[in-house]
């Protein structure tokens, strides 16, 4: 791009495309395209005035997306798109002290995943947790329109000079969605499930389709002081933000009971301060504090919505029931199921099935999660190129949003602690040699809710009249007692360009712990895992389910996030440790849980590091023009170590410890960069 209108007007332009083709570790094939286009006009219709006007398509389309160990080609989807973006800038100077901008834009990213087994197939999961016949179609339509503005000050009182500024914003969001499972909607499951009916060791997930839509609106401003004076900079402001949604009409009708999320409301305060040491101002003292607010997504609105996104393996409401594949044909039929032992109700009411009201429930007091934030740090100009700074750095994350089991007497409240009773000391499990890799902790059950003890007596605690009523809904709420704690010390070096080269580079040290301060309030199943229905996303450390203080994180569906105590930048990171899960059903309707397998230490990945390197030429075309030939090699050495393996320890003999997920191999890429 380039001037069209000399001090006026520019114009500006880019295409890209993209073609990348990957074999899984299974054997499968995962191959991308990326087509974009973008286009940018700067306009200066007077001197006090600039308006920028910006166009971005991007279309992402996959083949094979997901495919690996586990997801073979057929249940792989293929993906579509496109994205578009629309966005219109301005900014004004009134004068010297006085500048408006504002700006308005608008989002659409639809985007669908077709499974190239058709939607005629029958799916279903071996006893290796393996997937076969198809997947379920997902298709999902986002659009968004923002707009926001901010008022620009400068003034002096005394020694300090002020620079306020005071903004303001509108977010609408709209997301529509439809998921279905392939065939007639059924799938089998088929590892056996020692507490299921002997003569139906299998699981059935008879799932109801989703077309479902969610709005959420949110609306914020802030007001802020930056003050300066001789060698100090404080600042100091205030942020406000509330948040509203609503579920749409859909195939049923919103719940009539909760239709609507609440507003979700919060005062953010930040304070900074800056001091430059010395006439010449090399050395740079630093400390703030800051609290930031989670913004509320659909997925939250949705849980209410009855044909909404729920808890299960596929995200669709389900009715578990224990199966046996008598004709073993992998397809489930009526006569193969155990109709008077339902395993599980997820997202539908096992009082009424056909309700149009949710089971779910979202807490009318909920809060937004929330971070405080405490930085302290010093740079220093080692020489006029050379910068070096250390930065300590607090986070404290509370009123983390949580989803619980409903009350026994369906009421808006989770389970309690004392609800549980102890369901098995403990499961054995083994390694891929059939060897013994330790035992899991005690496993608990809702007692009013199990009917059977786990050596097959009669549950005295069981109480029928409960388990006919209750309705297996989910609560959302702010998990209390829980907070998680950051603490990290960064070293930093800076080298601008100058003699023809620079360099950036860094050391962090951290610990991120999830701390439970409170086990009665921040914990519910006393089992040393939670299970999945109390998942909590937490960020990097993933979803953060044990009911112990620790600083590792299980994901039941396969993805583990670590961690790590140490890490630098040179293009790589450091995984500290993992650990084997393995899963019991203590019979309480509540399905699964995910239990921890021996010391949290006992096994361990080894340690990851990646070199990347590029290379740079200009060539000069024009007096006004050059192009720039770009050549960057990833992964140098060509590594492939083992980033994921399966730690499931409750499926067959051979397949705990199997690789899931190895490095990317060495990639050689060629680019080119006309300027003009």
């Amino acid at each position: 791009g380039g001037p069209a209108w000399r001090d006026h007007v520019w114009l500006w332009g880019s295409f890209g495309r993209t073609d990348i083709k990957t074999t899984t570790a299974g054997g499968g094939k995962d191959n991308t395209q990326l087509e974009d286009y973008s286009a940018k006009i700067n306009v200066q219709p007077i001197e006090s005035n600039a308006l920028t006007l910006f166009y971005f398509r991007g279309n992402k389309t996959k083949q094979g997306r997901s495919a690996g160990p586990t997801r073979p080609p057929e249940t792989s989807w293929n993906q579509a798109g496109p994205s578009h973006v629309e966005k219109i800038d301005d900014s004004q100077v009134f004068s010297s002290n006085l500048i408006l901008a504002a700006a308005y834009s608008y989002t659409l990213t639809p985007f669908s995943l077709t499974p190239q087994g058709g939607l005629n197939a029958e799916m279903f999961r071996d006893a290796a947790r393996v997937y076969h016949g198809s997947f379920y179609f997902d298709d999902n339509y986002r659009p968004q329109h923002q707009v926001q503005g901010t008022l620009t000050s400068f003034l002096t009182t005394g020694p300090l000079g002020h620079e306020f500024k005071l903004g303001a914003a509108h977010i609408e969001f709209r997301s529509g969605h439809t998921r279905i499972i392939p065939g007639d909607e059924v799938w089998g499951d088929e590892r056996v499930i020692s507490s299921h009916n002997p003569n139906f060791p299998l699981t059935a997930n008879i799932t109801r389709a989703v077309q479902e839509g969610e709005d959420l609106k949110i609306t914020g401003g802030f007001l802020s002081d930056t003050m300066t004076t001789n060698n100090l900079t404080i600042n100091a402001g205030v942020r406000y933000d509330t948040s509203k949604g609503n579920n749409r009409p859909s195939l049923v009708g919103a719940n009539p009971a909760f239709p609507d999320l609440l507003p979700v409301k919060a005062w953010q305060p930040r304070l900074g301060i800056s001091y430059a040491l010395g006439a010449q101002k090399t050395t740079l003292l630093r400390a703030s504090y800051s609290r930031f607010a989670d913004g509320i997504a659909t997925s939250l609105v949705a849980t209410t919505n009855p044909t909404g996104l729920q808890g299960s393996n596929t995200g669709l409401p389900t009715i578990q029931y224990s199966w046996n594949d008598l004709n073993h044909d992998n397809h489930v039929q009526r006569n193969e199921l155990c109709l008077t032992c339902p395993v599980n109700f997820i997202g539908v009411d096992q009082t009424n099935p056909g309700s149009a009201i949710s089971v779910n429930q979202i807490d009318r007091n909920l809060k937004p999660p929330k971070t405080d934030e405490f930085m302290v740090g010093i740079d220093h100009q080692v020489l006029p190129e050379l910068v070096v700074g250390l930065t300590y750095t607090h986070r404290n994350r509370f009123d983390t949003i949580w989803t619980c089991p409903v009350a026994l007497d369906n009421s808006a409240h989770c389970l309690s602690n004392s609800d549980f009773m102890l369901f098995d000391n403990g499961e054995e499990g083994f390694d891929n040699q059939g060897n013994s890799i330790g035992f899991t902790g005690p496993i608990y059950s809702v007692a009013a809710l199990t009917s059977a003890l786990a050596n097959g007596d009669d549950n005295p605690l069981f109480n029928e009249a409960i388990a006919n009523a209750y309705s297996y809904g989910t609560f959302e709420t702010n998990r209390r007692g829980y907070e998680t704690r950051y603490d990290g010390v960064e070293l930093q070096l800076n080298k601008r360009l100058s003699n023809r080269w620079m360099a950036h580079g860094s050391f962090t040290w951290s610990d991120w712990k999830q701390k439970v301060n409170s086990v009665a309030k921040g914990c519910l199943d006393p089992t040393n895992q939670v299970g999945s229905y109390a998942g909590i996303w937490e960020g990097a450390q993933g979803r953060g389910n044990s009911c112990a203080d620790g600083d590792i994180a299980y994901d039941y569906n396969g993805t583990t996030w670590i961690n790590a105590k140490w890490a630098f930048n040179i293009s790589g990171l450091y995984q500290l440790r993992w650990n084997f899960a393995s899963s019991g059903n203590p019979g309480d309707g509540w399905g699964q849980r995910s239990v921890a397998l021996g010391k949290a230490d006992a096994h361990r990945l080894k340690n990851v590091y990646q070199l990347d390197l590029s290379a740079q030429k200009v060539l000069p075309i024009t007096p006004k023009a050059d192009v720039t030939l770009v050549v960057d090699m990833f992964n140098v050495f060509n590594d492939n170590t083992i980033l994921l393996r399966n730690y499931d320890a409750s499926g067959p003999v051979g397949t705990i410890g199997d690789i899931l997920t190895i490095q990317n191999p060495r990639v050689l890429r060629f680019g080119a960069r006309i300027s003009f």
